[in-house]
């Protein structure tokens, strides 16, 4: 079978993209993991498969880790996914790409040609000064906690 697909990196992570919107493409946990080998398939740190999405998104992302399991987000994929979506012209406003992953809505948006940012949720937890005691010594550093991304 052969299968079109497009390759992108972000920020030294590499993924497969897929256009999937037809829902035709059932792959399985080993035939993800075949494809992501570095030695017998393309090689990726994940695949990224483009799906229809509800009015209200451009598109919707599932992203799978090099192992074949299913992850509810990657935020350098969903650059990747959303600059996917630009050259493809799939995304309505390239400054506003709206993308519906597991982990809720990713907004995405084009800075130039090659470049392209997301918008994960707001911090929950902002701690600049706090204190973490390791061996008997006191370090001094910021907590920042980002709530439910969707990134273990």
């Amino acid at each position: 079978m052969k299968i079109p697909f497009s390759k992108y990196d972000g920020a030294g992570n590499d993924f497969v993209a897929i256009d999937n919107r037809t829902a035709a493409l059932q792959l399985s946990v080993d035939q993800i993991a075949h494809i992501c080998h570095r030695r017998f398939g393309v090689g990726a740190d994940g695949l990224l498969l483009l799906q229809n999405a509800p009015d209200g998104f451009d598109f919707s992302m599932r992203y799978y880790n090099s192992d074949g399991h299913p992850a509810t987000m990657c935020g350098n994929g969903a650059r990747c996914l959303a600059r996917y979506g630009v050259e493809h012209t799939l995304a309505s406003n390239p400054e506003n790409i709206r993308i519906l992953t597991t982990a809720g809505l990713v907004f995405g948006r084009r800075i130039d040609r090659e470049l392209y940012e997301v918008r994960l949720n707001d911090p929950s937890v902002i701690d600049l000064e706090r204190d973490v005691h390791i061996g008997g010594a006191i370090i001094r550093c910021s907590y920042i906690e980002l709530g439910s991304p969707g990134i273990p």
